[in-house]
């Protein structure tokens, strides 16, 4: 959980495979080094679903390619992490879905919802 200015990241990592739980911590702090970081030239989060979106891909894109590259010191040939994540400000929700191993390579779903009111609109 890390708070960013008015929104808050959530994830959860489940590593599979014979070093599972290595990839999932590896992803784990690749992917909130990188967004936290990201986050900070953010001045306001109201209406930035978009970036926000494009800074999660990129933090899950990086945590992916350091694993399936060996970059980290861990053997991801028969393992790797999925990930859950869900981000929230008081506009808009998004939640991604993202895995990472040597077999499925990079895929990843990102959900946006913006909030009106008391309507959810899909973007």
């Amino acid at each position: 959980e890390t708070n960013c200015k008015s929104g808050v990241l959530f994830a959860v990592f489940d590593g599979h495979g014979p070093n599972g739980h290595g990839c999932a911590l590896s992803a784990v702090e690749t992917v909130k080094s990188l967004f936290v970081q990201e986050m900070r030239n953010i001045n306001t989060l109201s209406d930035k679903s978009t970036h926000i979106r494009d800074l999660l891909s990129l933090s899950y894109h990086e945590a992916s390619m350091q694993l399936v590259n060996g970059d980290i010191g861990i053997d991801a040939s028969q393992s790797g992490t999925t990930a859950t994540s869900l981000f929230v400000t008081k506009d808009f929700l998004q939640a991604m879905t993202h895995v990472s191993s040597s077999s499925l390579r990079i895929t990843h779903q990102i959900k946006i919802v913006k909030l009106r009111g008391s309507k959810l609109m899909e973007e």
